[in-house]
């Protein structure tokens, strides 16, 4: 029996065999599914850093703002902005914890 394909001697093979194809994309499969998983923490905690200094640039606008005029702006009202101030609950009510009611 004569072999299907038999290669002439001055043309070589050129190209990939199924086997080193399948090969290559489980490991690139591999790759993929350790990096995307560090790639989405790397980016939460980017998302949770600039949500934090906005909150700080926002804090310092409105402090700007009351140091400068002397109150919180007009539109800073109950949900909005919750103003916080360190009080000390009456020991008469029996009650002597310290904790943080809202400015009246």
């Amino acid at each position: 029996m004569k072999p299907r394909y038999t290669p002439t001697p001055g043309r070589l093979r050129r190209g990939f065999t199924l086997v080193e194809i399948m090969v290559s994309v489980t490991i690139l499969g591999i790759l993929i599914a350790i990096a995307v998983p560090t790639y989405r923490h790397f980016q939460r905690r980017a998302e949770n850093t600039t949500f934090v200094n906005n909150l700080r640039i926002f804090s310092q606008a409105f402090e700007t703002f009351a140091m400068k005029y002397g109150a919180w702006p007009p539109t800073a009202g109950p949900g909005v902005v919750r103003l916080l101030t360190p009080t000390v609950l009456c020991p008469a009510n029996s009650v002597t914890s310290i904790g943080w009611l809202p400015r009246r």
